[in-house]
């Protein structure tokens, strides 16, 4: 049985939903691995977190009373968390919330770090993605992928269109659930894949001024208002 090991943080608003979707899963064995990470960007990603999707995820889904390991370093960088990646033969590492970027020693020790990128690789690399996206009437997805030493940058696992009604649609916040929860279900695609040992990659050429920025606030206070008032043009792509 494979084991994997999720990176995370105690704050991390979204853990305990990925657990209860994936710890079910035959054939695989998860362990939770938490780093530390500094009281203000705790907050800071928690008040975007909260700005973005509002009281939806609020009622914590607690991980205590499922039989799942969980283990606390100072860093997911750390030489101890790579001693105890190769005691205990994990292959595979997920990023869920990790503080920092992942370290060449780490992204060696293993098969492979999985992230799920919020934004479809490589057109939209760096932040806000799918702010970027709906800003510029293009596609909003989700891409699984290897991480490596440059951001958004690793072989891709699989691309993922999301798919929605326009009529379900009446904030930005309504994007941005469905987006964490399509992050989700990818995961535990992917994490099925693993299990069949059907992990294909797919190489993508980075392509010149696809990073992004954190875009504006200004430009995102438009793309709020123009969701909200039923004027933003959604890419054809992602209506049902």
């Amino acid at each position: 049985m494979q084991t994997i090991a999720i990176l995370s943080t105690k704050k991390d608003p979204l853990l305990g939903h990925l657990i209860k979707k994936i710890y079910k899963i035959k054939n695989l064995n998860f362990i939770i691995i938490f780093a530390k990470i500094s009281l203000q960007n705790s907050n800071k990603n928690l008040k975007i977190f909260k700005d973005r999707t509002g009281d939806y995820f609020k009622t914590k889904k607690e991980i205590s009373a499922i039989d799942i390991k969980k283990f606390n370093f100072k860093s997911h960088n750390s030489v101890r968390f790579k001693k105890f990646i190769l005691k205990n033969k994990i292959k595979y590492l997920f990023n869920s919330s990790t503080p920092g970027k992942i370290e060449k020693k780490i992204l060696d020790a293993v098969k492979g770090v999985i992230n799920i990128h919020p934004g479809i690789l490589p057109k939209y690399r760096g932040c806000t993605n799918v702010e970027w996206a709906l800003n510029n009437e293009d596609p909003i997805g989700i891409t699984a992928h290897l991480m490596n030493e440059k951001y958004d940058s690793g072989p891709i696992i699989k691309r993922k269109i999301i798919k929605f009604k326009k009529k379900n649609i009446n904030e930005y916040k309504d994007i941005r659930i469905l987006t964490y929860l399509e992050q989700i279900e990818l995961a535990k695609s992917i994490f099925k894949l693993i299990v069949k040992n059907n992990i294909k990659l797919k190489k993508h050429k980075v392509k010149k001024n696809s990073f992004y920025p954190i875009i504006p606030n200004k430009i995102l206070i438009n793309v709020k208002k123009n969701i909200k008032n039923k004027s933003l043009i959604f890419n054809r792509k992602n209506l049902l």
